[in-house]
């Protein structure tokens, strides 16, 4: 389990759990419950963006996956992402790019990429920059086929 393999972390920093309210009894088994919360499913909203406002790494450690939404939020919001490299994520989020991708089924390997987030200033500039501007610049694509769409109906 990954707590137990950032504990060294957990003394220094506060973790937001979103989804892997299962997980809760588990860190109070191993001693962490004061350093992690855990808020459960959240709905797309205000509550939502600003969790990933008060949040300074967003950890994703899925098993399979086409392509979560949820790591466009994070790129939006600025944050660096680590995620496991399953499905369609590393199109999107290229390892060392946009995102640290490590192995899945592995809390070494995702622990191994948070701290070298937390270790590199350098490189968690780069991962929100990037990350950011990939945004903006998919937003600017969408807008651009939005309005040729828009003028096509319009005829």
């Amino acid at each position: 389990m990954i707590f137990s393999r950032i504990d060294h972390i957990l003394k220094k920093y506060k973790f937001l759990i979103i989804v892997w309210d299962s997980y809760e009894n588990y860190s109070k088994n191993i001693g962490v419950n004061n350093k992690v919360t855990f808020y459960g499913h959240q709905s797309y909203g205000h509550g939502l963006m600003q969790l990933y406002k008060d949040s300074d790494i967003f950890v994703f450690p899925s098993l399979g996956e086409g392509f979560p939404r949820v790591l466009y939020e994070a790129m939006s919001n600025s944050l660096p992402i680590v995620s496991t490299n399953v499905g369609g994520i590393s199109q999107e989020v290229p390892n060392n790019i946009r995102g640290i991708l490590v192995k899945s089924h592995s809390a070494q390997k995702l622990s191994e990429g948070i701290i070298k987030i937390i270790n590199n200033s350098d490189l968690r500039e780069k991962l929100i920059n990037n990350g950011y501007e990939y945004m903006l610049n998919l937003k600017g694509q969408l807008n651009i086929q939005n309005n040729f769409i828009n003028k096509i109906i319009d005829v």
